[in-house]
């Protein structure tokens, strides 16, 4: 039975020796001590969760060449990962065998938002900037000004850019009884970033209201807005809402990535069989295609890049969004407005008489939009929705 890293450890010479050994007959490399540094953005490309699930992550990079490190290359679970990250990142990527002992330096690489949140908090000088602060502030003017310049505007910087940098789709930010807590929606699922004190927690949501053009007064009520947001060179949508909760004001920050280009089934993580019937659904000229799943797992982003597969000067795309997430060019994307009577079921009955090659539909919710979308793909269309 051949041995694995993790029962093997690196002190002990034979134990190296037989390390390398293994790795000279699986054609990949060894690496036998962790680098002394390794940037962020390399070691992001494997999301801590993905790396300390398949127990690989990244430690250098070559041009376009990232090198993974793992303890067990045999698992095809997380060559499988990889195959996804290396097409949705457009790199190739190269495997080395690491010892546990190693594996487990190279995870000290990864900074997570609690460490860089508090070199951020560090910054905030005794009392110098608490919600008392700005309630004492005489006016909305002299409150925006207060954050604009305030070490707050670093501390908001950090929390996007780590959801960014780890994929999250949403950002959540909620008050407790005695903290702050802020949560990244990863792949449909939550996870724990980091907890913010008592008294910086409606400063940071102040600062995002201010952002989305909000009212930082107004607390009594929900509010919704979105801002840009610039990483890295690419503009970052980013839709805002928040709601009074019991214990304070709660915000919620949808991350939308206008330039992430999902074009290929590749990038979808779409493979094999599943790409195959993706791409033979899309050659219908009517139908349905319904994609579902728990928030944050994908759907709009998958839809958006069917769509963008389909969208030429033959087709006229037609689509009912509440919100509209992404602005694409070519298609004819429609805001809808319950306040004022434009609903899914009766954008839908609209959309019908405009003559449309491919409808979709943001959200089926009632049973009226659902028998319509039916009836719309029995009749020569390909209706698409979630």
């Amino acid at each position: 039975m051949m041995a694995t890293a993790s029962k093997l450890k690196i002190s002990d010479a034979g134990a190296m020796a037989e390390l390398k050994k293994r790795a000279s007959s699986l054609g990949i490399g060894f690496l036998g001590v962790a680098p002394k540094s390794v940037d962020g953005k390399i070691v992001n490309i494997v999301p801590k969760e993905v790396a300390e699930k398949h127990r690989m992550t990244a430690f250098a990079e070559d041009g376009k060449t990232v090198k993974v490190a793992m303890v067990d290359p045999g698992n095809s679970d997380a060559l499988n990962v990889l195959r996804f990250i290396a097409s949705r990142e457009n790199i190739e990527i190269e495997t080395y065998l690491v010892s546990e002992e190693t594996f487990a330096d190279l995870l000290n690489f990864y900074i997570g938002p609690t460490e860089m949140v508090r070199e951020a908090v560090k910054s905030f000088k005794a009392g110098e900037l608490e919600e008392g602060n700005l309630k004492e502030a005489d006016d909305t003017r002299k409150r925006e000004d207060i954050l604009k310049d305030a070490p707050v505007t670093k501390l908001v910087q950090v929390i996007i850019s780590h959801a960014i940098e780890g994929n999250a789709s949403d950002i959540h930010i909620e008050p407790m009884e005695s903290n702050y807590r802020v949560r990244f929606r990863v792949d449909g699922i939550l996870h724990l970033s980091l907890i913010l004190p008592k008294e910086i927690g409606p400063v940071v949501i102040s600062r995002i209201k201010i952002l989305a053009s909000l009212k930082i007064e107004e607390k009594r009520k929900p509010q919704d807005g979105r801002f840009r947001f610039q990483y890295e060179g690419k503009n970052i949508d980013l839709r805002v809402s928040t709601l009074p909760v019991l214990t304070g004001e709660k915000v919620e920050l949808r991350i939308l990535d206008k330039e992430e280009g999902l074009t290929s089934t590749e990038n979808l993580g779409l493979l094999g069989s599943a790409a195959e019937n993706i791409l033979l659904a899309l050659k219908e000229t009517y139908g349905m295609i319904l994609l579902t799943g728990p928030t944050g797992s994908g759907k709009s982003t998958t839809l958006y890049a069917l769509l963008k597969i389909l969208n030429n000067e033959e087709r006229n795309i037609i689509t009912l969004e509440d919100p509209i997430e992404y602005n694409l060019e070519g298609l004819n994307q429609s805001q809808i407005k319950p306040e004022i009577g434009y609903t899914f079921a009766s954008g839908l009955r609209t959309v019908l008489r405009q003559d449309p090659n491919v409808i979709m539909v943001g959200e089926i919710r009632d049973g009226e939009t659902a028998e319509l979308a039916v009836h719309a793909a029995l009749t020569g269309h390909l209706m698409f929705s979630t």
